[in-house]
């Protein structure tokens, strides 16, 4: 097993569990507002829950079509950022912190799926 995969998948569950434990401030980073108890359930959910399931599997399988899997989804989300400069205002999306992101986003993964 590559260390760079499973570092990988350990950011996964690292990010995953911030966002469980701190779905504030998961939400004022990303640029949305939390209404209440569902608004911070939701969050926990598609931010926490989620990226923990997906780095625990991945390391529990231990086979490359696991590690593959969540890295697409990490490119994914990459190339879902680049269409999103296009179709909103790109003065509000690109910033020091954005470039960060994407290039997470794209390096994490590339080197799920190698």
């Amino acid at each position: 097993m590559d260390i760079l995969k499973i570092a990988a998948a350990l950011l996964n569950i690292g990010f995953g569990l911030y966002a469980f434990f701190q779905p504030r401030i998961i939400a004022e980073n990303s640029g949305f507002a939390l209404h209440g108890a569902l608004g911070r359930a939701e969050t926990r959910i598609s931010f926490g829950g989620y990226f923990i399931g997906m780095g625990v599997a991945a390391l529990i399988l231990n086979e490359q079509a696991a590690y593959q899997l969540l890295g697409a989804g990490w490119l994914t989300a990459g190339v879902v950022r680049v269409i999103n400069m296009f179709i909103e205002d790109r003065s509000e999306l690109i910033s020091p912190k954005w470039w960060i992101l994407l290039a997470s986003e794209i390096g994490v993964g590339l080197i799920l799926l190698a």
